[in-house]
């Protein structure tokens, strides 16, 4: 658990800058890369079914850096991306809450590691999937056309 407080620690001012450099849509792709390391590094983990401690380390390290990216991305969209903060807070506290309980559920019936296997890799997908369509699919505030101060036309009031 310590190399995961680590990673937690390394990711969140890391990916924090990537956010406030780049923007959303460009971190989200390194935030995606990221997010694909860790859940490779869990399915081979659990496909070799042994314990090691450096395979571990490197497992818990890459899996808090991109849990701490995956909070910095949705706390900056919710923050600034919507124009009510508590109604995109709520819906995202909401939505996290219900799908931790209903992952829970579908994991108490996961028995074997090829099941684990199926089910990480599933979850994986659904992650690549769901930063492609934020990067391909939502306009964001950075991106709308800021008009220059030229176009902009003031008239006096009577």
């Amino acid at each position: 658990m310590i190399f995961l407080g680590l990673g937690s620690c390394v990711g969140g001012p890391f990916n924090g800058f990537l956010i406030d450099k780049f923007g959303l849509k460009k971190a989200a792709l390194m935030i995606l890369a990221q997010t694909v390391a860790a859940c490779g590094v869990l399915i081979a983990f659990t496909y070799t079914f042994t314990w090691n401690v450096y395979f571990c380390s490197a497992f818990t390290f890459l899996w808090g850096m991109q849990d701490s990216g995956v909070m910095n991305f949705i706390y900056s969209c919710c923050g600034f991306e919507f124009d009510s903060k508590t109604a995109a807070f709520s819906v995202f506290h909401f939505l996290h809450s219900f799908f931790c309980f209903a992952m829970i559920f579908i994991q108490a019936f996961i028995t074997t590691p090829t099941a684990y296997i199926v089910y990480f890799s599933c979850i994986g997908a659904f992650a690549v999937f769901a930063y492609l369509l934020f990067i391909f699919a939502f306009e964001l505030k950075e991106d709308q056309k800021v008009p220059d101060f030229d176009e902009i036309t003031v008239t006096p009031d009577d």
